[in-house]
């Protein structure tokens, strides 16, 4: 039968094993890494993205790449989805939302801060 979105399994599965075929280079996995480390040392932050966060933001990014028709991640991939993807998995200091900061203040900082792999 269909899944979700009108996939049937077959569909799904041949998704999955495409994604399962991008690749992301040493230096994309390592930006992603500083990207999460950075959420859990900004100032405003009291929860930063977690380890687990930082798989679903790279499946993410090779779901971008893939969608690209490209097979490889490119650190631009990583840009697009950091926002949706990890908005709802930080949490603000009390006093950040006070002050009118949101998550999206905070990746923005985070990802002007952080070197792109060349």
């Amino acid at each position: 039968g269909t899944v979700r979105g009108g996939l049937s399994r077959a569909e799904l599965t041949q998704a999955r094993q495409a994604i399962g075929k991008v690749t992301a280079k040493p230096e994309v996995l390592s930006y992603v890494g500083q990207i999460v480390r950075m959420t859990r040392e900004m100032d405003k932050v009291l929860m930063g993205a977690s380890s687990r966060a930082a798989v679903h933001l790279l499946q993410a990014s090779k779901v971008r790449a893939l969608l690209s028709e490209r097979n490889f991640v490119s650190p631009d991939d990583v840009k697009r989805v950091c926002r949706p993807v990890l908005r709802h998995r930080l949490t603000l200091q009390p006093d950040a939302y006070v002050e009118g900061f949101t998550t999206d203040d905070v990746l923005t900082t985070v990802l002007e801060r952080v070197e792109v792999p060349r």
